[in-house]
């Protein structure tokens, strides 16, 4: 999977991209690189994520109260894809290939409390539910109904300020072998 996560570090736009593996129903492994510095996030459960932070060599267990809200999402990118029972207004918005792949495009609403509660509850805690927002895109193979990419873009407020987060994560190399790191500490 190919990731580009846009976000804000105070006034300062930060943009991350990177590549990735997952494996259902909750293991992930995420590379993204800014400024050439890598940051890592190795999720082997959804209740045993390590992150290597910029700039470290170091894996640091987390747990997921910890967690930023993108760090939360790209620990399981499966769950981004769970926009079905949050979805608002879904609308066919034509037809686009993506990696020579056609696909359907749809446009969506999220709503952001429920996204979150069901994905993110401690994050959830800690903004502003009524003043957040989300929306996305998918592109579903005509042939398959496989997702093959996904867009979303947050306005989420925390205290008075407004975060924006983008992700477009392309999907590819369906049921092929992946391979992860070692589980930290186990060398």
């Amino acid at each position: 999977m190919k990731i580009i996560l846009n976000t804000k570090s105070g006034i300062l736009p930060v943009t991350l991209k990177g590549d990735g593996v997952a494996e259902r129903p909750d293991k992930a492994y995420i590379k993204l690189s800014i400024l050439f510095q890598n940051y890592e996030i190795l999720s082997l459960g959804t209740d045993e994520v390590y992150i290597k932070p910029l700039g470290s060599n170091t894996w640091e267990r987390t747990s997921t109260e910890q967690m930023d809200l993108p760090t939360r999402l790209l620990s399981n990118p499966f769950n981004l894809l769970e926009v079905r029972d949050t979805a608002i207004d879904p609308k066919l918005a034509g037809i686009e290939e993506v990696n020579g792949v056609t696909c359907q495009k749809i446009t969506l609403g999220i709503d952001l409390p429920l996204y979150l509660a069901q994905h993110a509850p401690a994050a959830s805690s800690q903004i502003d539910l009524v003043a957040s927002r989300a929306r996305g895109e998918l592109w579903i193979s005509v042939d398959d109904f496989r997702i093959h990419k996904l867009y979303i873009e947050m306005e989420i407020v925390s205290n008075g300020e407004t975060l924006p987060v983008n992700a477009t994560i392309e999907f590819s190399k369906f049921n092929e072998p992946v391979v992860f790191p070692d589980r930290p500490g186990s060398n």
